[in-house]
């Protein structure tokens, strides 16, 4: 009887055993993605369906990739100017019948902003030019500021794990960042997987019912998938190495995100055939001609066209365009091969901030100052970190030192004893840098070439200048 139960459990120890290898198989995580043809998946991209659309965005603030073309045209990039939308140089009709979206959350025409990446699907062309159907705007990360650092190349936060560095030019919305603040960021990921953000909005903290998003593609370490410095816990298995998707959840406690949703970044709008893609080189493989752009994996063929440089240039932290058809999938293993690669100058074209249409005026903090690129905006040295966005154009401007004439100009007459010493300018000039209080120096006005007469407080009108010398006596009492 004991061999007949034991030929009876047999089966079921076979069930058993075949149950536990799936559950272990389960357990062992997400099917990996082989990296970009052995590239290492580093690279963070991003992407979104525009509301369900498919529709695709370059991560952050720069990266827009737009086709012109009937029948369906994936736009993304950045919103660079307004009188329609201006998108990789491309004017969009937008009708009233528009479609648009933040992120998933319904919204209307009057909340693009310059600086944002946007998503664009244009069907159709008016007077010459594609006309959108559905726009949606897509931020790189939305979440807590955890970090609000000055360096010299710049500001930089962390928000959500992810570290961001305000563009030049960046628009930026709401009140000073402070830790705790809610941010939305739109900006183009680089290549050590940064934001470089030309939008920006604040809020002192987290809307009702807001949750974590973050845009980019996840790298193994560890064991563990991540997104930055987030940890992306996804007990569901949904998520793959190397595919860019928008993840959102909460974050209880750390730089670890309990996943709610994830959404793959299919790159293009589902009516789209082609796309065209503006953003960084994130990682390159010229030897294999693989390269993952705003976190679309890419391959060169022989019919590529490089524009404006050649297969050396494609370097990783390029901004490029890149036109490619509408791939059906993100996948490495099934990256779409580009039939224009356009090499860029980032520095050819600044960010334009006009005001929108409806505003008072500029919303939020006004853009800071439009240098070029990368360090340029580190003259607002011994502010409190609060002003970082634009103060730099006020330090010390009024107080420049303009030699001969201009000298006389800084109305000594006007300052006291005390500050005379410290803000004239005549002070350059050799005869009056001895003692101000001492009438001699006035007297020697002549030497400045009498014509020249020492501004009263009048910018200097050369008959005026005499008479300034029983003023000096009178500032010393």
């Amino acid at each position: 009887m004991a061999r007949r139960a034991d030929r009876a459990r047999a089966p079921r120890r076979l069930l058993l055993a075949a149950a536990a290898l799936a559950l272990a198989a389960c357990q062992a995580g997400a099917p990996r993605t082989p990296p970009l043809a052995a590239l290492g998946g580093g690279g963070e991209q991003d992407g979104s369906g525009l509301g369900g659309t498919g529709h695709r965005g370059g991560i952050g603030g720069t990266g827009l990739r737009a086709e012109g073309g009937l029948g369906g045209t994936g736009i993304v990039g950045t919103v660079t100017a307004f009188g329609s939308i201006v998108v990789q140089g491309r004017h969009i009709g937008l009708p009233p019948s528009l479609e648009v979206r933040e992120e998933t959350r319904p919204a209307s025409p009057a909340a693009l902003r310059v600086g944002q990446v946007v998503a664009v699907l244009a069907t159709g062309r008016e007077d010459g030019r594609p006309v959108a159907t559905r726009v949606r705007v897509r931020y790189a990360v939305e979440g807590p500021v955890e970090r609000v650092r000055r360096a010299p190349d710049g500001t930089w936060l962390t928000v959500a794990g992810q570290r961001v560095r305000l563009a030049p030019g960046a628009r930026v919305e709401g009140p000073v960042p402070r830790r705790g603040a809610w941010a939305q960021v739109s900006g183009l990921r680089r290549a050590d997987g940064s934001v470089r953000a030309t939008f920006v909005r604040l809020r002192p903290a987290a809307p009702a019912g807001a949750a974590v998003a973050v845009r980019g593609v996840p790298r193994a370490d560890g064991g563990r998938l991540r997104i930055g410095e987030l940890v992306l816990d996804d007990p569901r298995g949904r998520l793959r190495e190397g595919v860019a998707v928008r993840v959102t959840g909460t974050v209880p406690a750390g730089h670890r995100l309990r996943v709610a949703a994830v959404e793959v970044d299919r790159f293009a709008p589902g009516a789209a055939r082609r796309l065209a893609l503006e953003a960084y080189i994130q990682e390159s493989a010229p030897q294999r001609r693989l390269l993952r752009v705003g976190g679309l994996p890419v391959r060169i063929g022989p019919a590529t066209r490089i524009v404006g440089g050649d297969l050396g240039s494609l370097a990783p932290d390029r901004l490029v365009r890149v036109e490619v058809p509408a791939p059906d999938a993100p996948l490495p293993e099934a990256a779409p091969e580009a039939t224009r690669i356009e090499v860029l100058d980032e520095h050819a074209e600044p960010l334009v901030l006009p005001t929108l249409p409806g505003e008072t005026g500029p919303p939020g903090h006004p853009p800071g100052p439009p240098e070029a690129e990368h360090g340029a905006e580190p003259p607002e040295p011994g502010e409190a970190p609060e002003n970082e966005w634009a103060e730099a154009p006020e330090v010390e401007g009024p107080e420049t030192e303009a030699p001969g004439a201009g000298g006389p100009d800084v109305e000594p007459p006007e300052v006291d004893g005390m500050e005379g010493p410290d803000a004239e300018a005549p002070e350059v000039e050799p005869p009056e840098t001895e003692v101000p209080e001492t009438e001699a120096p006035e007297t020697e006005a002549p030497e400045m070439e009498g014509p020249e007469t020492e501004v009263p407080e009048m910018d200097g009108s050369g008959p005026e200048g005499p008479p300034e010398i029983p003023e000096g006596p009178e500032q010393d009492d």
